[in-house]
């Protein structure tokens, strides 16, 4: 498949504009901290900007460490109290019986927030070039560990840095790349990496929304961006034309197996049973929410299919009649009603930036 891409000139003016974009972010949060030396953000707790030295040539330095303030002691407003507007993009956390919601555009000037809900420690991560918001734990070998920006891409991604031993991680992967920790990895945690707030906060009213300040929302600094057909700042490593580049897919990774589900495959329904790895999987995404999310398809053993004609997030099964909200992951009626679904780590990616780590990746197709 051929890909329409920018003519040199506006390729380059564009990089210039993005990179700019990602200096200004980096910028202001640092000149803030400047002027408040123990940070409500950090807790007083930052590098002072020490270079990160690494030996792998496929990382690049866009700008120092922690120009981009990483969020280490986050606040939060009750879901009634946040001034959101209703399509506002979010990522959603669910632990135990607690939420917490982050806006994507907020996150835009801080990329990481070292956050707890109910005693688990975790770092909800957002990278603007791939449009990939992940969730890690932060806990490892016993310690927990908090993270920041290194300032520093890996195939147009993300790298964070632990201020512990200053070892560099991939957000995409939540592989250690370099420094005392190389060749560990992060947990992956479930959770849903795009819905707008109006369906969450109607799914999830308990919800605890992130504040810096008095802001819950933030602007989207990368419009211009996500409208072209630029890709990231190094371009696409492995072009593979099976998708457009900027093509959003729902990622899974299996340990051996991935798969990548396109976003236009669910503009006629919302909800596929798959298989992946040998796991029943129920796959979602709804247009209109935005929402994106990965279940597994059993409960007791049994398993739970979806009708093709699925639209929505609210959805009947075809195995028991039971209504589900796919948002919240609830049956909110029939025979399994209180019962939930076990979420199952996925990402919303960019395809450039999935086949980028995944290369051998299969991408679903309707049958």
């Amino acid at each position: 498949m051929k890909v329409n891409r920018l003519g040199p000139l506006r390729q380059g003016l564009l990089t210039v504009v993005l990179l700019a974009v990602i200096a200004f972010a980096g910028y202001r949060a640092y000149s803030s901290y400047r002027q408040q030396q123990t940070s409500n953000l950090t807790g007083g707790r930052i590098s002072g900007l020490k270079p990160i030295p690494t030996t792998n040539k496929e990382i690049h330095d866009v700008l120092p460490p922690d120009a981009i303030l990483a969020i280490s002691k986050p606040t939060f407003v009750s879901a009634t109290r946040a001034k959101v507007q209703p399509e506002a993009p979010m990522i959603a956390v669910t632990i135990g019986n607690t939420t917490h919601a982050y806006s994507l555009h907020l996150l835009d000037g801080h990329e990481i927030v070292n956050d707890i809900i109910e005693g688990k420690p975790i770092a909800t991560t957002w990278c603007p070039l791939c449009g990939t918001a992940i969730v890690y734990s932060r806990k490892m070998d016993g310690e927990t560990h908090e993270f920041g920006v290194s300032g520093k891409l890996w195939r147009n991604s993300l790298v964070m840095f632990d201020r512990k031993t200053r070892s560099l991680w991939s957000h995409f992967n939540g592989e250690c790349l370099d420094g005392k920790l190389k060749g560990k990895r992060l947990e992956m945690v479930a959770a849903m990496p795009r819905v707008t707030w109006a369906e969450l906060k109607e799914s999830h009213p308990d919800a605890q929304v992130l504040s810096v300040g008095d802001t819950q929302e933030g602007s989207n600094r990368y419009e211009m961006y996500q409208a072209s057909s630029e890709i990231g700042i190094m371009g696409d490593a492995l072009k593979d034309d099976r998708l457009p580049p900027k093509q959003m897919v729902v990622g899974v990774n299996l340990g051996a197996a991935q798969k990548a589900y396109p976003f236009p495959v669910f503009e006629k329904r919302s909800v596929f049973n798959d298989t992946v790895g040998g796991k029943d999987l129920v796959v979602f995404r709804d247009d209109r929410s935005l929402a994106v999310a990965v279940y597994q398809a059993t409960i007791n053993g049994k398993k739970i299919v979806f009708p093709q004609n699925a639209k929505g997030y609210r959805v009947q099964d075809s195995s028991t009649g039971s209504t589900w909200n796919l948002i919240s992951a609830k049956a909110i009626a029939g025979g399994l009603k209180g019962r939930s679904l076990t979420a199952v780590p996925s990402i919303a990616a960019y395809w450039f930036a999935w086949c980028d780590f995944y290369p051998k990746t299969k991408v679903f197709t309707e049958k």
